[in-house]
């Protein structure tokens, strides 16, 4: 129940915030080193993928649509586990995780050199 609280609540409050190009900067990281980190941009892309605008939200962090599914994955599959009763998160996580970690380690690398060579949507 947790899990799915707290997956919906990110999908809400994407849904609800304001899309802004100029809020202030929450990332510790990029407090303290002035670098990116690689999911900066990520709370303003989701606020833009609740709003059906990808182009904007891959201009933030091209990781975002990525994550924003398995925010999306991960709440239907906690509601899934409420509703029948039984732990469906864990076992796929344990089938699948030699193929997701990289994959996930990849794409947030990806992101994370792409906003050294593209920076602007953060600026």
């Amino acid at each position: 129940a947790l899990t799915a609280a707290g997956l919906a609540g990110v999908l809400a409050a994407a849904a609800l915030l304001p899309i802004s190009d100029d809020g202030p900067v929450l990332c510790l990281f990029r407090r303290v080193t002035s670098l990116p980190c690689p999911s900066c941009g990520m709370t303003r892309a989701f606020v833009a993928l609740a709003r059906g605008e990808f182009a904007r939200a891959v201009a933030y962090n091209i990781a975002a649509p990525f994550v924003y599914a398995a925010v999306w994955l991960g709440l239907a599959l906690a509601v899934g586990e409420l509703a029948i009763g039984r732990a469906l998160i864990a076992p796929l996580w344990k089938r699948t995780w030699r193929i997701v970690l990289p994959v996930v380690v990849v794409v947030m690398a990806t992101a994370w050199v792409l906003h050294f060579v593209e920076p602007t949507a953060l600026e």
